[in-house]
This record gives C-alpha cells, sequence and structure tokens, in this order.
C-alpha cells in the first residue's frame, strides 16, 4: 500500500461507517494505519519540521540579537551626541579663555608700554635737570677761572 491508500483506509475508519448499523472504530486497526503512515513518511518530514522549528528559535534569536544591537545603537548614538556636546561646550569655552588671554596681554602690553613713557619721561626731566646743572656749574666755573679775583671779565 501506498501513502495515499493508508490516509484513505484511516480516513474510511474513522468516518466512513454510518448509518443503521453504525458499528465501532476498529482502534487497533486505527494504530496499525497510523504506525504504517508514519514509517512511511519520508525522514525529510521530520528534517523539514525540525528546520521550522530551528527557523522559529533562529528568528527570534535574531530578533533579540538585533534589538540589542538597535538598544547598543542607540546608546551609543546618545553617548556620542553627549560627547559632542561636551566637546562643542570645551572648544567654546576654550575659545573664550584664549580670547580673555589675548585681551590681558594686550592690556599688560599697554600698561608696560605705559610705565615704560612715564619712567622715560621721569629720566628724561632729571637728566635735563642734571643737564642745566651742570651747565649753570659749568658757567660758574667759567665765570671763576677767568676771574681769578672774583671780578668779573667780560
Amino acid at each position: 500500500m501506498n501513502l495515499n491508500e493508508l490516509i484513505a483506509e484511516l480516513d474510511e475508519e474513522l468516518n466512513g461507517r454510518k448509518g443503521l448499523f453504525k458499528s465501532r472504530v476498529d482502534l487497533t486497526r486505527c494504530i496499525e494505519l497510523f504506525e504504517e503512515i508514519k514509517r512511511m513518511l519520508p525522514p525529510s518530514l521530520t528534517e523539514a519540521d525540525l528546520v521550522v522549528k530551528s527557523r522559529e528559535r533562529i528568528l527570534e534569536n535574531a530578533d533579540t540579537v538585533a534589538q540589542n544591537i538597535i538598544k547598543e545603537a542607540e546608546e551609543r548614538a546618545l553617548h556620542l551626541s553627549e560627547s559632542s556636546n561636551v566637546l562643542k561646550i570645551a572648544e567654546k569655552q576654550g575659545r573664550e579663555a584664549l580670547d580673555n588671554t589675548y585681551k590681558q596681554c594686550d592690556s599688560l602690553v599697554q600698561k608696560t608700554k605705559e610705565h615704560l613713557d612715564e619712567m622715560f619721561k621721569e629720566t628724561e626731566i632729571f637728566f635735563e635737570s642734571t643737564l642745566n646743572t651742570i651747565r649753570t656749574n659749568r658757567n660758574e666755573l667759567r665765570g671763576a677761572v677767568l676771574n681769578p679775583n672774583g671780578n668779573k671779565q667780560v
């Protein structure tokens, strides 16, 4: 018997006896037919069933892995975004600090120039005063040398 004939006989045994003299289903015969059908089924059907079950597990695992990857990517993107913002803030603060340093440096250079100008002015006044004193002393000395008696010579 082939597989289709066995299935037909099992169907007849289970559903075929109807009518006035309805007899009981022969369970022993049904079990025999069922066992014969199982033996005749190609092993590839069992393997296909295993493949389907494996496929479902693989898809579930793949879905879990994909969800984990997406979650990690979102967390990494958030972290990078936060890091990027921190970096931008740090760069801005660095530029501001550098600008302030240049301003302070320019201010110190200007104050130093003003202080040096004041020192040179005071030195110039000192030397002018000293030069005037030297000129006066020289003129007095010349007058005393030319007139040893204390009289002025013309």
